[in-house]
């Protein structure tokens, strides 16, 4: 039996809003920063993540993501169109949901190292995110007793198994 901690199902509603960036410049220094409809956006993400993570363990491990983004279908579409195949692009919805939750599921998105992206009609515009463990053996999780002496500021000499 495994202490890994247990996936966690996040549900996000509302309009999806790609990564959007501008450019401000501050003398001969030049920066992006995002735009106000990301920043609401990565705002409404943490809060609605925060929520489903209470109790829970930020993950330390690393993850498999799945993001579901789904809408209904607008009537500029065919009726034989059955994938939302026009803007936004997945990569760029993608990489502003993984910064929002950056620190509240998980504490890097450097951690995902396997992710499913699906962009599909649905019933109501809505985000799901799934967060599971990849691996929860060692070595990416510590032997209870290891992480328990870690916590307590003691050393402990781990002998590998035979």
């Amino acid at each position: 039996m495994t202490d890994a901690p247990a996936p966690v199902t996040i549900i996000i509603p509302g309009k999806w809003t790609p990564e959007l960036k501008k450019q401000v410049s501050c003398g001969t220094f030049t920066r992006r920063v995002d735009m106000p409809k990301a920043v609401q956006f990565k705002a409404t993400a943490s809060f609605f993540a925060a929520e489903v993570m209470k109790g829970h363990p930020v993950f330390d491990e690393p993850i498999r993501v799945d993001f579901i983004w789904e809408k209904p279908k607008p009537s500029g579409y065919k009726a034989r169109e059955c994938w939302p195949w026009k803007r936004p692009d997945l990569n760029n919805l993608t990489k502003l949901i993984e910064d929002a939750l950056q620190g509240v599921v998980y504490r890097d998105d450097s951690q995902i190292c396997d992710s499913r992206q699906i962009k599909r009609f649905g019933p109501v515009e809505q985000l799901t995110v799934r967060v599971e463990v990849l691996e929860p053996e060692w070595p990416y999780r510590k032997p209870p007793k290891v992480r328990e002496a870690a916590e307590r500021g003691t050393k402990m000499e781990v002998i590998p198994d035979a």
